[in-house]
């Protein structure tokens, strides 16, 4: 199996313009993956932030269970780590983020009138790891496409401010993983999700884990989806079953690198149903 590691030029560069421009911020919106809530954060975001308030706000929550994200809610809530699930392409999730904002509006005001100042808006660093939606969820805060989006790890190349409502600046950050990715199992959870480039690591390893981690947590998904009730023993036999399944066969077998790829799609597409790839311990 290839050893997962990407961190390209532009994230070195992109990790220094984060931890210049913290300092002007007065909070930070740190973008996970609702799928994998904690391989999806970045182990040195501290190192970037220092001390400033973070909400954490887990994107793509259409994708996963209600009862999966009251798990790592209650998790969060122990760690004391303000936390929200939020659907930015269906703009679900954005009453309880606001909330919070609002809080965080309120305390600032306070502070500045306190000391004589006028109040100004809320500065908002959004960061995290490549394709967790983090423009997409500013572009839904700000009212309009300010920023480019897309379905693609590493898009977002340097920083950029966006004026919001009245009480808000959001400054867009690239997606920063970490320089050494020790917890492969992890890593290759991220590449699934889609927040690591197949250059690094190919969709054909991707939709072979992906295929052994459903026969192992999430087998239904074969009859549901794929029509295979008899689940065989192994995962090379039921690749097979899943390419017939799908009339992606050729002479001489199956046309195996395509399934690999039509499987991860169809995962990432929410199509398998909806469920996380980790929960809390």
């Amino acid at each position: 199996m290839t050893v997962i590691n990407w961190f390209p030029g532009h994230m070195a560069k992109a990790g220094k313009q984060v931890k210049e421009q913290a300092s002007l911020c007065d909070l930070i919106l740190e973008i996970a993956d609702a799928r994998v809530p904690a391989s999806s954060r970045n182990p040195q975001l501290k190192q970037y932030i220092g001390k400033k308030p973070t909400i954490l706000v887990l994107n793509k929550a259409d994708l996963t269970e209600k009862y999966e994200q009251e798990k790592w809610l209650n998790h969060f809530k122990i760690k004391k780590q303000d936390a929200v699930f939020v659907a930015a392409r269906h703009k679900l999730g954005f009453k309880e983020l606001n909330q919070y904002l609002d809080r965080e509006i309120g305390k600032l005001h306070a502070y500045l009138i306190d000391r004589g100042r006028r109040p100004r808006p809320l500065r908002i660093m959004m960061v995290g790891i490549p394709n967790t939606g983090k423009s997409a969820l500013l572009n839904v805060m700000a009212g309009s496409n300010k920023v480019k989006t897309g379905n693609k790890p590493g898009l977002t190349r340097s920083v950029q401010w966006v004026r919001s409502a009245e009480n808000l600046e959001l400054l867009d950050s690239p997606g920063i993983l970490w320089p050494k990715l020790n917890d492969q199992e992890a890593a290759m959870r991220l590449a699934v999700v889609g927040s690591i480039s197949k250059d690094a690591c190919p969709e054909v390893e991707c939709g072979w884990y992906l295929l052994n981690w459903l026969m192992e947590h999430r087998p239904q998904v074969f009859a549901e989806r794929y029509r295979i009730e008899a689940l065989p023993e192994y995962a090379e036999e039921l690749l097979n079953e899943v390419a017939r399944s799908r009339g992606m066969v050729r002479k001489g077998g199956i046309r195996e690198e395509e399934t690999y790829i039509m499987l991860l799609k169809e995962y990432r597409d929410g199509k398998l149903g909806k469920f996380m790839l980790e929960l809390p311990e």
